[in-house]
């Protein structure tokens, strides 16, 4: 009995840790955009922040901050770092950073939809390194099963998760009932990839389309070594005692992103055929499916259906999907 009790008790502290999965979100602040709300007899000044000011000699004081303007221009900053207080004249100040904003809250991770609770899976960063741990899908109103606008990401060695912007990976895998179903960054946001190989396929979300919106496109290839590199570099970071959520956002953050497009287009039906190979995209639709499909099953035509009607029928737009797993099997 008092074994079955242990037990119990043991299955019970597993479920209440897993009901405890922290996520956080960390948002970059802009001393541009900082507010003053207060007003005094001479200047307006901000709510205190957390950050640092770098003068013109070089040094840098960090702490809390609060900045005052006078005539719309910046006047002076207060630094206060533990009982020090120092007012630094704007005529010394070279540059004020913010510290970031960083919100945590507990993740129920029991949703009905199996996607956005965390599971087993990777992401690969832009600078090529390849990282494993577990996902969850953030769904928001406006994404679809085909496009999402970010993820949670669970570090193996962390038991707090890491908000993942849209376009800042190059993809991410997430197992689904023994599935693993993988997602590109591209845009605001990650498209499933509907058929995976040398021929990629994956829907369109917007009317309007780039292939630098594709993140893997944007970016300099990354070959094998350079990959096998940033993962080493990046596991050295972690084992220097570097916090692992840190360094996933401080990569995550890194480079330019495409800002929010608006709402997905679902009136004509589009999508996208890549092939990695020639690191091309295709936009194809119903109206001229039929010119591409032939013009891409040129190199394996004797490998196509000998059947008339097995031919059309591999070729119709009602059958995009078993089309490119015909030219990923056949036409390599």
């Amino acid at each position: 009995m008092k074994a079955v009790l242990v037990v119990l008790g043991f299955a019970c502290a597993l479920i209440q840790s897993e009901a405890q999965i922290i996520v956080r979100t960390v948002t970059e602040s802009h001393f541009e955009k900082l507010e003053y709300p207060n007003q005094s007899l001479k200047s307006k000044y901000s709510m205190p922040v957390k950050g640092a000011v770098t003068l013109k000699d070089g040094s840098t004081l960090k702490g809390t901050l609060v900045c005052f303007r006078k005539n719309d221009a910046l006047e002076k900053v207060r630094v206060t770092e533990g009982s020090t207080k120092k007012e630094i004249a704007a005529s010394a100040i070279k540059s004020v950073k913010l510290d970031p904003v960083v919100e945590e809250q507990k993740y129920p991770n029991n949703y009905k939809n199996p996607e956005r609770n965390f599971q087993t899976g990777y992401m690969l960063l832009r600078d090529g390194a390849r990282i494993k741990g577990r996902i969850a899908q953030e769904r928001e109103s406006g994404d679809y099963d085909f496009f999402i606008h970010g993820i949670f990401f669970l570090p193996d060695q962390s038991n707090v998760a890491s908000f993942i912007r849209g376009g800042a990976l190059y993809e991410f895998g997430q197992e689904i009932d023994g599935t693993l179903q993988i997602w590109d960054g591209y845009a605001d946001g990650y498209l499933k990839r509907l058929v995976d190989g040398r021929y990629r396929l994956t829907r369109k979300p917007y009317s309007s389309s780039s292939e630098e919106w594709f993140t893997s496109l944007k970016d300099p290839t990354m070959d094998s070594l350079s990959a096998k590199a940033a993962t080493e570099a990046f596991s050295e970071d972690i084992k220097s005692g570097k916090d692992i959520n840190s360094s996933i956002e401080d990569v995550v953050s890194a480079g330019d992103f495409v800002e929010a497009l608006g709402n997905i287009d679902l009136s004509g039906k589009e999508y996208f055929i890549y092939d990695t190979r020639k690191r091309s995209l295709l936009t194809v639709n119903k109206d001229h499916f039929k010119e591409i499909s032939e013009e891409l099953t040129k190199p394996c035509k004797d490998k196509l259906p000998s059947d008339p009607a097995e031919r059309q029928e591999l070729a119709s737009w009602d059958h995009l999907e078993e089309f490119v797993r015909f030219l990923n099997t056949s036409c390599k």
